[in-house]
């Protein structure tokens, strides 16, 4: 029998065109994502719904859809999503084709807001309760038809620290075994069970992500414990050990860690010459508003001129289309189950609705006003971008959160947004 494997997802792309449009195929087994067509599309979903015995009668199948039958047969086998089998199997994961306008394609879960550190740049309220809420295993597993219906392909898992979560390992698994596409955020101090974790999900592929913010005793500082530093070394030491796993190493540069972000750029650069390192500037949100770690716009301006990747962060969804992801391709949900554009979204503005009231799919389709409003904002709707004389070509981010920080007005365009384009566009004509 040929079937599709297991950890194989099917979605559609916010390309497409109700019916006829893109679509987008992973295999969490080997971590390979590829768009396909509508045409290909139909012929996954036959092999998977229909008894396809041997190559023959899938060549057979494969030739009503296509002329290219031989190459679309070899790279589907390529991919690992076709395999040869005793019995038939079916693949819960290929997700019908659904008139869905904006599907739901990137979902995060803060799965608690239990935290083991106390980081002085928090965009969260994390590890500061007597009590804590969680997204359970039950309460995931219940909203996963809502999330095919919405065809989401990638989940993040975050936190507050989602190894403090008593049911992260089974949660983690749930997804990677129905083929999504799963990123892991962790602050690196609990290696051990990290490390039990790798060796149970070594037969799938994911992202995780760790945190360094500076050398030992100034990462210390500002994740507010010790040996949080050498604990996160720890992981990232273990990490290189498996092929299956891509990790990326973020540092959120601030006043305590300036002078040393040349050396520990460095460090990471030979010390772990495999991993992605991201640097990100820090953010005027909650924790960060109150310490005086924030810059200004003019010291932000020498930053990037020292690490200009810092703000080259283009849109994914393509030049002025939409403001931001968020509330369009892409949402998260509090451990207190509330949907909103991203995690870091605190502020009830950015609030799309309240999963102990309603389901998932019917805050996504009837979300907020401002969720409303949201969708409707394009790249360039402010009064202050409608002006600009770069606006045809601006294609960096433009976060509504880091505006509203920054400005007090998320409605404004993010001024880390023009200062990179003002800069991008001068280098170009020079």
């Amino acid at each position: 029998m040929i079937n599709i494997n297991d950890g194989v997802r099917l979605t559609q792309n916010i390309n497409s065109k109700m019916i006829k449009g893109n679509f987008i195929l992973y295999n969490s087994k080997i971590g390979v994502e590829a768009e396909i067509n509508y045409l290909t599309y139909q012929i996954i979903k036959k092999v998977n719904e229909c008894i396809v015995r041997n190559m023959d009668e899938l060549y057979k199948l494969t030739k009503r859809y296509s002329r290219n039958t031989n190459q679309i047969i070899k790279q589907l086998f390529n991919y690992k999503i076709l395999s040869v089998c005793d019995k038939k199997n079916i693949n819960k994961n290929i997700l019908p084709v659904k008139r869905v306008k904006y599907p739901l394609s990137y979902l995060a879960l803060e799965l608690t807001d239990n935290c083991n550190l106390n980081c002085i740049h928090c965009y969260g309220q994390f590890g500061r309760y007597k009590q804590y809420s969680n997204l359970t295993y039950e309460y995931l597993k219940s909203i996963k038809k809502d999330i095919d219906l919405l065809h989401t392909r990638s989940i993040a898992l975050t936190g507050g620290e989602v190894l403090t979560h008593k049911e992260f390992e089974k949660i983690a698994m749930f997804f990677l075994k129905n083929g999504f596409n799963v990123v892991i955020f962790s602050n690196g101090y609990n290696y051990k069970r990290m490390e039990n974790f790798l060796e149970l999900s070594k037969d799938y592929h994911m992202t995780i992500k760790i945190s360094i913010d500076g050398l030992n005793n100034t990462h210390n500082l500002i994740r507010g414990r010790k040996n949080s530093y050498e604990n996160a070394i720890k992981m990232l030491d273990i990490l290189k050990k498996y092929d299956n796993v891509d990790t990326d190493i973020s540092t959120v540069i601030m006043r305590e860690n300036l002078k040393e972000i040349d050396e520990l750029i460095d460090i990471i650069k030979n010390r772990y010459p495999k991993f992605t390192h991201q640097l990100d500037i820090i953010s005027p949100i909650l924790n960060a508003r109150k310490n005086q770690s924030l810059f200004t716009l003019s010291e932000i301006q020498k930053i990037y001129n020292r690490y200009p990747k810092v703000f080259l962060q283009e849109s994914p969804i393509g030049l002025q289309k939409y403001r931001c992801t968020g509330g369009v391709t892409s949402a998260a949900i509090s451990s207190s189950k509330v949907l909103k554009i991203c995690v870091g979204a605190e502020d009830p503005e950015f609030q799309l609705g309240d999963l102990n009231k309603d389901s998932l799919l019917n805050i996504w389709k009837h979300p907020s006003s401002n969720g409303k409003r949201f969708r409707q904002e394009g790249s360039h709707d402010s009064y202050k971008c409608k002006k600009c004389s770069l606006k045809k070509k601006c294609n960096t981010v433009n976060c509504r959160l880091l505006a509203q920080g920054y400005k007090n007005d998320s409605s404004m365009p993010n001024p880390l947004t023009c200062m990179a384009e003002r800069i991008k566009q001068s280098e170009n004509n020079f």
